[in-house]
């Protein structure tokens, strides 16, 4: 039994869309490692764990696959791997499910953004040697 795989572009430009918020936390996640370490060893350190994160859903679906619920569309990079699979199949998916991982994507983004923008007024920020 062969699957098919719909790489027309419309599902790529969906593709594109649902890769959006991980761009906007990813970029949020680096700026926040920046802004909180104090040497660039720490920095690096943060890096090994923030490469391993979008690795740990993929690996748990390996291992036990499971149906799609509404829920799991919260879930960063969970979301995002079911989406893109999805959308790889030729399924489209529900509003609900659009509205809710673009809802979350964004909102954690945005979250992350916040606490980011926060970390760069801090007065030892600017002094720091």
């Amino acid at each position: 039994m062969q699957g098919k795989v719909d790489v027309s572009v419309l599902s790529i430009a969906r593709i594109l869309l649902v890769l959006t918020p991980m761009l906007l936390i990813g970029t949020t996640l680096l700026t926040l490692i920046a802004a909180s370490v104090k040497s660039v060893k720490e920095a690096q350190s943060y890096m090994s764990l923030l490469i391993m994160l979008p690795m740990i859903p993929t690996i748990f679906l390996m291992v036990s696959p499971v149906k799609n619920a509404l829920w799991q569309f919260t879930v960063p990079f969970l979301a995002q791997n079911q989406m893109i699979m999805n959308i790889l199949r030729g399924e489209a998916g529900d509003l609900a499910e659009w509205l809710v991982y673009l809802g979350a994507g964004f909102g954690l983004g945005a979250l992350l953004w916040i606490i980011a923008a926060r970390l760069y007024h801090r007065e030892s920020l600017a002094i720091s040697a």
